[in-house]
């Protein structure tokens, strides 16, 4: 199911077959967790997660866009974000749930930081996973869009 900020619509044209594993920028020994043949294959471990949120951002777009080669510069630091596409700003959350840490707090500070001085047109948060509810109500208190996969 996916989401755009409440907004339902169908995601099973993204999901990769569970023997699809190279067309997910992964190799064989990565640390996986699959559900099934029908299910998208999902990293157990932290870098090999980042990098399958990478991978299916890139899906979800279409290809569209690319990662900027250099950080964003802000008040509370370096902004590195996932995608760039037609000036918005993408990023991708593969955890289970994603929390609202301190971290992330940060990170979207950030995001809305760059959209107030007009560095970027916007952000988009995807979620692969899930977010809690507290993470997504910060998320539009700070003008950023979301969605859910």
């Amino acid at each position: 199911i996916s989401a755009l900020n409440g907004i339902g619509g169908g995601i099973g044209k993204y999901l990769a077959p569970v023997d699809d594993v190279a067309m997910l920028g992964l190799n064989q020994a990565d640390d996986f967790l699959a559900t099934g043949a029908a299910s998208a294959l999902v990293p157990k471990a932290a870098s090999s997660l980042g990098r399958w949120g990478e991978t299916r951002l890139a899906q979800v777009l279409g290809g569209a866009g690319e990662k900027p080669g250099k950080a964003m510069a802000t008040s509370l630091g370096n902004r590195f974000v996932d995608r760039m596409f037609d000036g918005i700003a993408h990023e991708a959350k593969a955890g289970l749930n994603v929390e609202l840490t301190s971290t992330i707090r940060k990170q979207i500070l950030k995001d809305a930081e760059l959209i107030g001085v007009g560095q970027i047109k916007g952000a988009r948060w995807h979620f692969f996973q899930g977010a809690k509810q507290e993470t997504l109500n910060f998320l539009t208190q700070n003008g950023i869009q979301y969605s859910l996969y």
